[in-house]
């Protein structure tokens, strides 16, 4: 990997803004399931299939930001307005209420996933446009490269938090006269969701509240990850693709009229 595509602007700052956009959703994504199971008491295939309009969301934005490019051949503003959409996703989900509807927090899950799809395509684009031919390969595998480590530390670090930060709200929150049965019952709900559903109420209702709280700080990581995408590209300089496409083209005009010079010449 040429240290030149991460040191030098605008390719660094977008590669750079790809590895935190993917974190953030990873973030999101990963635990959104969780949170429907644990809090909201969802089944497995319920807390899945919440997710189906999201993704669905991600690739309807993918193909607009691609024909809105096409007919402005500005990728900066679609990447900032992605990057946006993202941010205020990962901010209704940091924030949500206590006992807050199920159809919200759906609709906040939709919210990343589109600004995913529409900044994701934009700045692949941007990031091969301004790169000359013979780097264009190697920038691509980059970003493909920094993607994949951005959605391995997406789950990494979100997963970090919500694991160490569990147990400290499980012993806050749930509380019994017998203290027997309350080990058990946090013994039993961080070794299974599915145990959640097989609780008293009272019981149920304080490991729903402990487990809420953890995911909060999950999200919150998607959060700081979409700040950090959106500082990495305001303040960058990215031109239009048509401009760009142009200066290479009287570039290659320019090299294959030399030859043709010198020929004229020698004869």
């Amino acid at each position: 990997m040429p240290l030149e595509l991460l040191t030098s602007s605008p390719r660094g700052n977008l590669t750079f803004h790809n590895f935190f956009l993917n974190l953030g959703i990873n973030a999101v994504v990963f635990n959104a399931p969780l949170y429907f199971q644990a809090v909201h008491l969802d089944s497995p295939s319920m807390s899945g299939f919440r997710l189906a309009a999201p993704s669905v969301g991600v690739t309807c934005a993918g193909v607009a930001s691609g024909m809105i490019m096409l007919a402005t051949g500005r990728p900066k503003s679609l990447v900032i307005v992605g990057t946006v959409v993202s941010l205020a996703g990962g901010i209704a989900m940091a924030t949500l209420p206590h006992h807050a509807v199920v159809a919200g927090v759906t609709v906040a899950v939709f919210f990343p996933t589109t600004g995913y799809g529409i900044s994701s395509p934009a700045t692949s684009i941007a990031a091969l446009a301004f790169s000359p031919k013979e780097d264009q390969a190697v920038m691509s595998t980059t970003m493909i490269l920094w993607r994949g480590l951005g959605n391995v530390m997406g789950v990494a670090l979100s997963s970090l938090l919500v694991q160490n930060l569990l147990p400290g709200y499980l012993e806050q929150y749930v509380q019994g006269e017998d203290r027997r049965e309350t080990e058990q019952i946090i013994h039993l709900v961080r070794k299974s969701v599915h145990c959640i559903y097989d609780l008293d109420p009272i019981p149920r209702a304080q490991v729903q509240l402990a487990y809420e709280k953890s995911l909060r700080f999950a999200f919150l990581v998607s959060v700081v990850a979409f700040v950090s995408a959106l500082a990495l590209v305001i303040p960058v300089s990215i031109g239009r693709l048509d401009d760009q496409t142009s200066k290479e083209e009287s570039t290659a005009q320019n090299s294959d009229s030399s030859p043709r010079c010198d020929e004229s010449l020698s004869k």
